[in-house]
């Protein structure tokens, strides 16, 4: 075909599809199709104001500053202002040791840029992370070929693959 006959036959196609719409829209209005009911009648009911039996915690670091301050604001729990606390020291319960919490996944490394990015496993999520980064509390010393060096609350501890 050329493109005359397409451009015909083309235009004979929107032509009927519009066709068929309009028809359908007029149909639907002269088939006699019920109008929209009548608004009811609804009885007034007083409105009763229920107090909240929740409480919101703001003690998590702002997302958009590069170095958060730890330390969380006055929250209210209970009713009672809670004490200050840095963000890592909920991190872990007193019996856990990090080493059984995170688990090296893999190391991804730039010969030409000499860096290293390495994928660990914390509590379940994965993270791309550098060295000199923090990510939950822990701090991302050092990266080598098949382990990390990680400092969590001053102490050090090394993750092996």
């Amino acid at each position: 075909m050329n493109n005359k006959n397409v451009k015909y036959i083309l235009i004979v196609a929107v032509v009927a599809v519009w066709a068929t719409i309009i028809y359908r829209i007029v149909g639907h209005l002269s088939s006699g199709a019920s109008s929209p009911r009548p608004p009811v009648a609804v009885s007034q009911n007083q409105l009763v104001m229920v107090s909240d039996t929740f409480t919101l915690n703001a003690d998590y670091p702002d997302p958009f500053l590069e170095e958060a301050d730890t330390t969380a604001g006055d929250t209210i729990l209970n009713g009672k202002p809670a004490q200050a606390r840095s963000a890592g020291d909920q991190l872990l319960p007193p019996m856990e040791s990090p080493t059984s919490i995170i688990q090296l996944t893999g190391i991804i490394g730039n010969p030409q840029k000499k860096s290293r990015v390495a994928i660990i496993d914390l509590r379940g999520k994965e993270y791309l992370v550098r060295e000199k980064e923090k990510i939950e509390g822990f701090y991302v010393e050092k990266i080598t070929k098949n382990s990390i060096h990680i400092l969590y609350k001053g102490e050090p501890y090394t993750i092996v693959k």
